[in-house]
């Protein structure tokens, strides 16, 4: 039987052109593929090579370029007028605070990579460098000490006439001003610059070697050397010690040495040698992957296509073959008066049957006015896309008016509805009851639903709207009975005449319902749609915005916390809509999220910032808003406080000696005198390690802890709560206690002390 069918088929004449053309195409498809896999193939190795060179032409032209830039940087502090003034025995404070903060701004500049910069006068002994003044022995003893470079170092290289400026080999340094805790400054790179014509000064940069690694090197392989023109190593990405490096000769090249590609080029302006280290194996196994891989493939695609051609064919012509043969029946006297091919017998049947077809649609189109309404109902679905359609559901020019009720499902409806019912399903509910209520008041009107949460209802020949009115205010009133598991926004267009306007009837009711009040009961809208008196109430203002980002960044929740409920409620006050509160929040999060991944925390723990997002359907009122807000606030500033305490000694001791006494008095200076550092000091680094300003986290703790005092002793009075938290002045007290809780002591007190106002 299988014999005979293939026989049967074979014999057709258009399953042989088929099956030709197919096989015809394949094979030329494979052709090409094999040709070109022959010709490329013998280029791969040199085109592998010839990418890592120009990789390491890159990094090599990224080094050689930011030494300059850094020399051309440094060079300029020569000219300036201010080191003159300095290189004096009289060495002037002011002036040297001004250098100190041009000094900061270029090390600021995160294109340079610059951990500091230092300029050493040799006739003071003094050492000006980003945060402070200090002298010599501190400076590369205590915060830039390296066992590598020792004071003593330092002082040879500053007695010495070498060159206009040396790179030195990088190295790990350290911040020793706490003996028992010094702090990691990273590996950098020591950078000195001299200049003849000021012999007394020198200047000493410190360039982030890791850093400049990262933002610089290209290559399919991390491993990577400088070498200086001795051959010894300056920098290197990975523990290179028991390393064999072949000779490079001449300024650039290639060279194998066992199952490693060594790819050298030497720099113009400092005369150092990059390598870039490749391993052989790596080019030679994706070779080895191309070649299984595309021969692999060729097989299986020729396989396949010869297998698709013959059953395209196959299913192509057989239905063909029957078309033919039921025609060839139909009209067995005109195919026995002439032969013709199958595509000729089908166009004439084609022609007939279209000739029949429109006789039998004039027939039928005199029998369906009884289903016309149905059917244009049905088309209403594409009213966004077919504005044909919507004109031929109003043809009669009847005056309509538009409903939409726009379902929102709390997470209970589940338990009510069962778990194995989608939105869909749910909404059948909902808009079977709506339809049935309609009906009874007004026989013209249509409902049918367009998404799972969209449902549409269609009043015609309404002369009066308050009849509606009524009937929508009883069916919101049936729906705030089940409120716990749904509400729901009516809204409802004017009564329009012409069936042109349904378009503008329809996003007139979906602008209607974006304007719906933040709350979670049911709401009925009509009429024009309402002046938007919440715009531009959402979002933050410039100063607002560094108010937020200044006390999160200090991990301070109830500071964030205050400021997010006084914008919350002057958007209440301006009667925003709930989607400019949805806006609002999603920006908040959003900002929480690049504020965290700018100090290097997980923007939001798990989730992350989409994941915090989806959260916010389940808000639908400005108590739930507020909530939501607390339980992130809180999380991120608790990260915030942690990655700060955690890694700092400095910071550490600062926290918890206020933590134990606040109540005292305490100065910058005083807390200084306990780290061995200067006011000045502690004060820029307190402020850099934790974005907030020393007395402002001391006017923080106290007003923390003057709230546990108001929570926990109602009958204390104000005057003595401030004076046990270290404030002698009320005036000052109430200022700072408004200034981080956004409410005086006496108002915090009246509102519940935690909930700070926030209830609704």
């Amino acid at each position: 039987m299988l014999q005979k069918l293939r026989v049967t088929r074979f014999s057709h004449p258009l399953f042989r052109r088929l099956l030709a053309s197919y096989c015809l195409v394949v094979l030329l498809l494979v052709s090409f593929t094999f040709f070109t896999f022959t010709f490329f193939r013998e280029q791969i190795r040199e085109e592998i090579i010839r990418y890592n060179t120009l990789n390491l032409r890159s990094t090599v032209d990224g080094y050689e370029d930011h030494v300059n830039l850094v020399y051309r940087t440094m060079l300029s502090y020569y000219t300036s007028d201010l080191v003159p003034l300095l290189d004096k025995p009289d060495f002037s404070y002011a002036i040297a605070r001004q250098l100190r903060d041009d000094l900061q701004s270029t090390a600021g500049n995160e294109l340079l990579w610059l951990e500091n910069i230092a300029i050493y006068f040799e006739s003071t002994g003094l050492v000006l460098e980003k945060f402070t003044s200090t002298d010599g022995e501190a400076f590369f003893q205590r915060f830039y000490s390296s066992s590598a470079y020792p004071l003593e170092f330092w002082e040879a290289q500053f007695r010495s006439s070498g060159t206009r400026y040396h790179w030195f080999p990088a190295t790990r340094f350290y911040d020793a001003t706490l003996r028992n805790a010094p702090v990691d400054k990273g590996v950098l790179f020591p950078f000195l610059v001299r200049n003849p014509l000021a012999p007394n000064v020198h200047m000493v940069a410190f360039l982030q070697a890791n850093a400049m690694f990262d933002a610089m090197h290209t290559s399919i392989d991390d491993r990577f050397l400088i070498l200086d023109a001795s051959g010894a190593v300056v920098f290197a990405s990975f523990e290179a010690d028991e390393l064999r490096l072949p000779e490079m000769p001449g300024d650039r090249g290639s060279k194998q040495v066992l199952d490693n590609y060594f790819f050298y080029m030497k720099g113009g302006t400092t005369g150092y040698t990059y390598v870039n280290i490749v391993p052989d194996t790596g080019v030679r196994e994706a070779i080895s992957r191309l070649n299984y891989t595309l021969i692999m493939f060729a097989f299986i695609a020729l396989a396949i296509s010869l297998t698709t051609s013959f059953l395209f064919s196959s299913w192509i012509n057989a239905p063909i073959q029957k078309i033919v043969e039921s025609l060839q029946h139909i009209h067995a006297r005109d195919a026995a008066k002439r032969r013709t091919s199958e595509f000729e017998l089908i166009d004439e049947a084609i022609h007939f049957m279209q000739a029949e077809r429109r006789s039998k649609q004039e027939e039928i189109a005199e029998k369906t006015s009884l289903l016309e309404s149905y059917a244009y109902l049905s088309k209403l679905k594409n009213i966004r896309h077919n504005s044909q359609a919507m004109k031929g559901l109003l043809e009669a020019e009847r005056p309509f008016t538009l409903v939409l009720f726009r379902l929102t499902f709390r997470p209970t409806v589940r338990e009510k509805f069962g778990v194995d019912l989608d939105d869909a399903q749910i909404s059948s509910y909902f808009r079977e009851y709506i339809r049935q209520e309609l009906l009874v008041r007004f026989e013209k009107s249509h409902t049918f639903q367009v998404e799972n949460d969209q449902i549409f209802s269609v009043v015609f020949d309404l002369t009066d709207p308050a009849p509606l009115l009524a009937a929508l205010r009883d069916i919101g009133a049936v729906f705030d009975r089940d409120k716990e598991t749904i509400f729901v926004t009516i809204a409802v267009s004017p009564t329009y005449r012409r069936s042109e306007d349904f378009s503008t009837a329809y996003e007139q009711v979906l602008t209607l319902a974006e304007r719906r009040r933040f709350t979670d009961a049911t709401q009925l809208l009509f009429g024009a749609p309402p002046a938007a008196d919440g715009e531009g109430a959402v979002g933050l203002t410039p100063t607002q915005v560094q108010e937020f980002e200044a006390n999160l960044s200090a991990g301070n929740a109830d500071a964030v916390l205050a400021l997010l409920r006084r914008i919350m409620a002057a958007m209440q006050k301006k009667e925003a809509s709930a989607a400019q509160f949805l806006a609002f929040a999603e920006d908040i999060v959003v900002r929480t999220g690049r504020t965290l991944a700018s100090l290097h925390i997980p923007p939001l723990g798990a989730e992350g910032v989409q994941g915090v997002k989806k959260h916010l359907a389940d808000v639908h009122n400005a108590r739930q808003l507020d909530a939501f807000f607390e339980r992130m606030l809180a999380d991120a500033c608790y990260n915030v406080a942690k990655k700060r305490t955690d890694r700092d000694p400095v910071t550490a001791f600062v926290k918890e000696y206020l933590e134990a006494h606040y109540m005292e008095e305490i100065t910058l200076d005083r807390m200084a005198e306990k780290l061995d550092i200067t006011g000045g000091y502690l004060s820029t680094y307190f402020k850099e390690k934790t974005g907030m300003n020393f007395v402002d986290y001391v006017n923080d703790v106290r007003v923390r802890k003057a709230r546990e005092l108001l929570d926990r002793s109602p009958g204390l009075k104000i005057q003595d709560v401030a004076a046990r938290v270290g404030y002698q002045n009320l005036n000052s007290f109430n200022r700072m206690f408004k200034k981080f809780t956004g409410l005086t002591p006496s108002e915090y007190r009246k509102e519940g002390g935690a909930r700070g106002g926030a209830e609704e």
